[in-house]
């Protein structure tokens, strides 16, 4: 018998307690993914979400969560983080063309202007 992938039993509100225990992975990943060379260069907030969620999404019975379309538990997740990101001032947050949420992490300069250190 052949394993190809693991798949989980668990009920959305298990699946949110699993994934708050990820909240500081995903943060530096969100942190580590949205820097830029430039100050006036962007990601689309939806593409950092989406990419993000293939690498802490677990597959479950029954639940697509967004993996080939669309958003799921996973994307609104990561998503409501970026936004608390974006509160407490690590990520800049702009408005793209076609009312898209655009973001970057901040750079060294705005980390000491704003008394806010990364490791």
């Amino acid at each position: 018998m052949d394993l190809y992938e693991t798949v989980y039993d668990i009920t959305d509100q298990e699946y949110e307690e699993y994934l708050n225990t990820k909240v500081e992975e995903i943060r530096a990943a969100i942190y580590n993914t949205c820097q830029t060379k430039r100050t006036n260069k962007y990601y689309r907030i939806f593409d950092v979400a989406r990419s993000l969620s293939d690498k802490f999404r677990l597959t479950r019975i029954g639940l697509n969560d967004g993996k080939n379309y669309g958003t799921g538990q996973t994307v609104e997740h990561i998503t409501k983080i970026i936004f608390d990101m974006v509160d407490k001032g690590y990520l800049v947050c702009a408005k793209g063309r076609d009312d898209d949420v655009l973001l970057r992490s901040i750079n060294k300069t705005e980390q000491k202007k704003r008394k806010i250190f990364v490791a």
